[in-house]
């Protein structure tokens, strides 16, 4: 008895079956790509945090052993200050141990490593070359330093940055803000992932020491 094989002929797919497989990848691409990018900048706001206390805990190391806050640049300690730890400061150099065949730190003279920090990289942040110390959303070519303010003049307070609103004073059109002025020694921040454009920090990505 002879059997017959049916042929079936060889189907593939349609133009406009590819064009809704495309068109359903892309869409789920545009998806991930989003959730993609918060969880990485959640990531760097957790280094970023982690920075800022540990910027506090050297601060603290050094005044422990000196009974004084560090000060690099010889400048009159008799008023609070700002300082943004930027290629060429003076700060973090002190805090940090000379490299073999440095120059020992008048204001470092037991050669104490208080602050050792990972050289910065695109994305990951660090120390840089020039003695800055910059956060995880640095880029080439725009790198976002972090800040301290200290308590110089010691009366055990300091006030918040002045981009950072405050309490506010006054009534009715007249209302302002003002800096808030907290019972601490030390504050750090960074100004997150939107930085600083021209000069300007929008407190709204900052992320604070502080509450």
């Amino acid at each position: 008895m002879k059997h017959h094989r049916h042929q079936y002929p060889h189907r593939g797919f349609t133009l406009i079956e590819l064009l809704v497989v495309i068109t359903i990848i892309a869409i789920l691409a545009s998806l991930a790509v989003p959730a993609g990018n918060i969880v990485l900048r959640k990531a760097r706001e957790v280094q970023a945090k982690a920075d800022l206390q540990n910027l506090i805990i050297a601060i603290k190391g050094y005044q422990s052993e000196y009974n004084r806050l560090p000060n690099g640049d010889g400048s009159s300690q008799n008023t609070d200050k700002e300082i943004r730890l930027e290629d060429g400061n003076t700060l973090l150099p002190v805090l940090m141990k000379p490299k073999a065949g440095g120059t020992v730190s008048d204001y470092n003279p037991r050669q104490i490593g208080f602050f050792e920090g990972k050289p910065a990289k695109s994305g990951s942040g660090g120390v840089t070359e020039g003695g800055g110390f910059v956060d995880p959303f640095s880029k080439p070519g725009k790198p976002h330093p972090y800040n301290v303010a200290l308590d110089y003049d010691g009366d055990g307070s300091i006030k918040t940055p002045d981009a950072f609103s405050g309490k506010p004073v006054g009534t009715g059109s007249q209302t302002e803000t003002e800096p808030e002025t907290l019972a601490l020694e030390v504050l750090s921040w960074s100004w997150g992932y939107k930085g600083t454009e021209d000069s300007t920090p929008d407190p709204g990505s900052a992320l604070k020491s502080w509450r």
